[in-house]
């Protein structure tokens, strides 16, 4: 048996972020942003996942302005 591979192209982003203030190399913006990515209806597990996320993927961002 070969190894399946899921098809999704659907993701949504939830992205909450806080201004830090002022720093040494320029104003910062902290924040944690998770996607969220569903099947498309051509997979064939589509109606098993039930319109539910099949993967989650969280990052933590730190932004800093440098011009």
């Amino acid at each position: 048996m070969g190894r399946r591979q899921l098809y999704y192209n659907s993701t949504y982003g939830l992205h909450c972020s806080s201004f830090l203030g002022p720093s040494a190399t320029g104003d910062a913006v902290a924040g944690q942003m998770r996607v969220a990515a569903f099947l498309q209806p051509v997979d064939e597990r589509y109606f098993e996942a039930n319109g539910n996320a099949v993967a989650i993927y969280d990052y933590g961002l730190r932004l800093t302005r440098v011009a």
